[in-house]
């Protein structure tokens, strides 16, 4: 599906029903498996794909849409930076649990899932941090200063005399290694 089948949908000019389900059909297994790898759940990912699209019509009424290529890679940009900006909201805010309305057998299910999933999260973390000092001496220097600096592509090119495009291309070879090391070293 095209960007124009969309927006002709969303004008009224086509069955949007239609336009709308063949897009979730085409991208909503990405959003969904990308969500499930990402510390998310089928929920969140559903939910994920829902605001995904309700975002896209509206930056395609606002006219926010450049057509620059793929427009399923667009709406998979779009729904990657939503999950993003809902993974900070979550470390941001504690989520709450009311203790009072569970009883003991499932604290006890929900503490043993918590610990389950926090060692395998902090595994995770560890096969990254020790991928991340395997790498080359300048990939390390271009994920540390993006990821932990959080410095801007722009910034980092600058510091070490490069166009932000080349920089663009050295840190998607050195993101793609870093994420083999670490799966490297999780099979370890």
């Amino acid at each position: 599906m095209d960007h124009k089948t969309l927006e002709n949908a969303v004008a009224g000019s086509y069955d949007d029903n239609h336009a709308i389900r063949t897009l979730y059909q085409q991208v909503g297994p990405k959003i969904l498996g990308y969500v499930m790898n990402n510390s998310g759940s089928r929920a969140d990912g559903e939910d994920l794909i829902n605001s995904t699209l309700l975002k896209v019509i509206e930056n395609l009424r606002a006219g926010k849409y450049k057509s620059t290529g793929q427009f399923q890679a667009y709406v998979v940009k779009v729904a990657v930076n939503i999950w993003h900006q809902e993974l900070r909201n979550r470390k941001k805010k504690p989520p709450t649990s009311s203790l009072e309305n569970k009883d003991h057998d499932s604290l006890a299910e929900n503490s043993e899932d918590e610990i389950y999933w926090k060692v395998v999260t902090e595994k995770k973390y560890e096969a990254m941090y020790k991928a991340l000092d395997q790498l080359r001496e300048n990939c390390q220097k271009f994920l540390k200063l993006f990821y932990f600096e959080k410095k801007s592509q722009k910034e980092i090119a600058g510091l070490f005399n490069l166009t932000p495009a080349t920089l663009k291309q050295r840190m998607h070879v050195c993101r793609d290694n870093w994420r083999k090391e670490a799966e490297r070293n999780l099979s370890k």
